[in-house]
């Protein structure tokens, strides 16, 4: 859903290729997002993100960001943030011309309805609203959210270090290459750690809101959308402080049960057969059936009685292989060495 569009591409490919033991990738090419946003990021952080995010302000901008995604050879669109409601649906019409899926954030000015209607077959993140919708309008709003086959990723373990955490305590632990006040941290290398705290810095400008009330509120939502059937995937947000890769998807699932209300089973399924139904990967990955790749994760405990169990990993296998705790531990050595050089 980020990153570098033409790195994650080439990484894809030679995934594929078997160059490189890695996961499949489905990637966005360059991220759809206002022009202005773009410049107010770059002057905040110094940072540029050419190769990384494209600029959209008009409908003519639309098609030429959407054909270049379509010539890197992105799976799929990836918008953020937008110049303005004409331009979002401008976005969504290219993306339906070309075939992509159209992924991401609900901008200002588009509503659930607005996206969901236009085609957007996934909303990332926190609905941030701090109105609240009459429950009989958000039944409203899910049915159409299930007609239209619109899928819903709340990403709160996002929030943990980017909102609910105080900026001084990140940054400590951000500096703490050691790993001493999280052990997690050894493994996130220094280009990610240096993000992070840009993303602190970045709060320095932001409107102010009342993040506790958009959280309270949000997990009102997402609660509503799941009683009534919406489609829920588990996901994170590796650009948010202290989310870190891979520990992140774990934590998700526990709030997604503990917070929102799915059952432990529903939360194993949002990491599972549900994306490999949304990719269109769903003959072939997902469950565990005779026919379909193999793909799993073995476990020393029982998820279905207590989700955190899922952290409990004896062995991978992908494709076949097996990669037994052995040699995934050696793996996540070698991340910490090689996070240390980086």
């Amino acid at each position: 859903m980020g990153g570098d569009g033409e790195t994650t591409i080439a990484l894809r490919e030679r995934v594929k290729r078997g160059e490189l033991l890695g996961p499949r990738i489905k990637a966005t090419g360059l991220i759809l997002e206002s022009p202005r946003f773009i410049q107010l990021v770059e002057r905040v952080t110094g940072d540029s993100f050419a190769g990384k995010r494209i600029g959209v302000a008009t409908a003519d901008d639309a098609k030429r960001a959407v054909e270049a995604n379509v010539k890197m050879g992105a799976d799929f669109l990836k918008i953020r943030t937008s110049a303005s409601r004409d331009v979002y649906l401008a976005i969504a019409s290219e993306a339906r011309r070309v075939g992509l899926p159209l992924v991401g954030h609900l901008p200002d000015g588009v509503s659930a309805l607005d996206a969901s209607n236009a085609g957007q077959r996934s909303i990332e993140h926190g609905w941030v609203l701090l109105t609240t919708i009459p429950e009989d309008k958000l039944n409203d709003i899910a049915a159409q959210l299930i007609k239209n086959d619109t899928y819903v990723v709340p990403t709160q373990v996002a929030g943990r270090g980017f909102r609910e955490t105080p900026d001084d305590q990140v940054l400590a632990i951000v500096d703490d290459k050691a790993g001493a006040l999280d052990p997690r941290r050894k493994y996130v290398p220094q280009s990610l750690a240096d993000f992070w705290r840009k993303q602190i810095e970045m709060k320095k400008v932001e409107s102010k809101l009342d993040w506790m009330a958009v959280k309270r509120n949000n997990l009102e939502i997402f609660r509503t959308l799941h009683q009534a059937g919406v489609k829920m995937m588990a996901g994170t947000d590796l650009g948010a402080p202290l989310c870190y890769p891979g520990f992140a998807l774990h934590d998700e699932l526990e709030l997604m049960v503990n917070d929102i209300g799915l059952t432990p089973a529903e939360a194993l399924q949002s990491a599972t057969r549900i994306p490999a139904e949304f990719m269109g990967l769903g003959a072939s990955l997902g469950t565990i059936e005779k026919g379909k790749l193999a793909d799993l994760v073995l476990l020393d405990g029982n998820p279905l009685i207590d989700i955190k169990n899922t952290r409990k990993i004896a062995a991978v296998i992908l494709s076949g292989r097996m990669l037994a705790k052995a040699e995934l531990q050696s793996m996540m050595d070698k991340m910490a060495a090689e996070a240390v050089k980086n």
